[in-house]
């Protein structure tokens, strides 16, 4: 598997530029057409927000063709993000925590099952978490993501009332 980070203000490859693009194809499919997410403004084939330009994108994709493995995108909790800024979470026990030690992880998707994706997706996420001084992530994730966190040796503070459809959850 090849890892690429994408970050704020860096001029892309073509290549790059492809395989954002790429993404942007996934996302569409994963939440507006399989999911069913209502995303206000989205019109075409590509499923973008106002927060693509202050997030790092992390790819996964396969060593060999560049296919599109995994995703997930990173927003700084200093400035607006979709938890705070965004959606309203009246299921919320507690605000989302907010600061540069956190960060809101958004967008996350595997597209096929594979054993090793997962874990690989994870050692990325904590090794860039490391790197750039970030001990926590802040998520809404399904209940099945949230079902696998601990499984995957995250610690987990749920920020949800109990039953919420769609959990609210601190990471670290």
């Amino acid at each position: 598997m090849k890892i690429t980070v994408l970050y704020p203000g860096m001029e892309l490859s073509e290549q790059d530029a492809i395989l954002l693009h790429t993404v942007f194809l996934a996302r569409k499919a994963v939440f507006i057409d399989r999911l069913k997410w209502e995303i206000p403004g989205q019109t075409g084939n590509i499923e973008r927000d106002q927060f693509e330009d202050i997030a790092t994108h992390i790819i996964v994709t396969d060593d060999d063709k560049y296919e599109l493995l995994g995703y997930m995108r990173l927003l700084p909790t200093t400035g607006p993000h979709l938890l705070s800024d965004v959606a309203a979470f009246a299921d919320l026990v507690d605000s989302p925590p907010r600061g540069d030690h956190v960060w809101e992880v958004t967008r996350l998707f595997i597209l096929r099952r594979n054993a090793e994706v997962a874990p690989y997706m994870r050692e990325v996420l904590r090794a860039w978490g490391r790197v750039n001084g970030v001990t926590e992530f802040v998520a809404e994730v399904d209940k099945f993501v949230l079902s696998r966190l601990e499984k995957w040796g995250w610690h987990t503070n749920v920020i949800s009332k109990a039953g919420a459809q769609w959990p609210v959850v601190i990471i670290k």
